[in-house]
């Protein structure tokens, strides 16, 4: 906060003159209001030593000439007569004036209180009005952050909801992959049974063909083991895949349930930073309307 230059002597007399001449008596609350800032004590500081100018520029005795209906008969005598008097009167005025110094002296004394009390009640006024100004910064960075999670959990939430699109076409995929993989066992069925009825075959004309038949017997086994090894591998290779595609999918969604776990933990602490913040604010704003209250109260 920029602090203001320091209030000068002149400022204040000028200030207490101009309330003199609009007929006002200066206090430090309306010298104040025309000067717009300073503290409190320097105020008042500099209106009672204008108080001290104006009242040594007022202060007289009371000294009358000796009417001319006694000086002409008994001069001498009436002059020593109202010198005493004048003297007994001058007496008297003394003693009233220094008790109403003494009570002046009391008056300030309570005065310079008050005014030391609306300097801390200002200080403190500002400090509040600064704590307050630093939490709702605090209240603003706190929404942001609340905003932004809400604003990851809608971008993981369409995350999930195209990882689910994704599975769903890998399921099609994979029961594809596995009709597929059931035609491809009906065509080596078959091949099986043909290929055997094959060698059924062979034997029968075994007394026919005894020159060929270990040829033809070994070419058939090989591929027959040929069909059983391709289908084998197929098998395998099926299994491999459909063992990824699970792992992967298990994976991802390990993976998404962990990050929605973390962002709702850090939405709810972010949640309660929040509404602490604003209770701690609400509470401030209540201490500083209760300050200003008690500063309007207690001015003079």
């Amino acid at each position: 906060m920029t602090r203001s230059a320091p209030l000068t002597q002149t400022q204040i007399f000028e200030a207490a003159d101009a309330l003199t001449a609009q007929g006002q008596r200066p206090t430090v609350t309306s010298v104040r209001k025309i000067i717009g800032s300073g503290s409190y004590t320097t105020i008042d500081a500099g209106l009672e030593e204008w108080k001290a100018h104006q009242a040594a520029h007022q202060r007289v005795f009371i000294k009358e000439p000796v009417p001319t209906e006694i000086a002409e008969p008994a001069q001498q005598w009436v002059e020593e007569v109202w010198t005493i008097a004048l003297e007994k009167a001058n007496a008297r005025l003394q003693s009233e004036r220094e008790a109403l110094e003494k009570a002046r002296q009391e008056l300030e004394a309570s005065h310079h209180e008050a005014i030391a009390l609306a300097d801390q009640l200002n200080t403190d006024l500002e400090h509040y009005q600064q704590r307050c100004t630093l939490l709702e910064e605090e209240q603003g960075q706190l929404t942001e952050t609340h905003q932004t999670a809400l604003t990851r959990i809608q971008q993981l939430t369409l995350d999930v909801q195209g990882l689910n699109q994704r599975n769903g076409e890998l399921s099609q995929e994979l029961k594809n992959t596995q009709s597929l993989l059931h035609t491809e066992r009906d065509k080596a069925t078959a091949l099986k049974t043909h290929y055997e009825a094959e060698c059924q075959h062979l034997v029968e004309l075994k007394s026919l063909f005894k020159d060929e038949k270990q040829q033809l017997i070994t070419t058939h086994q090989q591929t027959i083991d040929e069909l059983k090894t391709a289908y084998q591998q197929v098998e395998q290779q099926q299994k491999q895949r459909q063992a990824e595609l699970t792992q992967h999918l298990t994976e991802k969604k390990q993976q998404l349930a962990q990050e929605r776990d973390t962002l709702q933990k850090a939405l709810t602490t972010a949640e309660t930073a929040l509404t602490e913040k604003s209770q701690e604010c609400e509470r401030l704003q209540g201490q500083l309307a209760l300050l200003k209250e008690q500063q309007a109260g207690k001015r003079p």
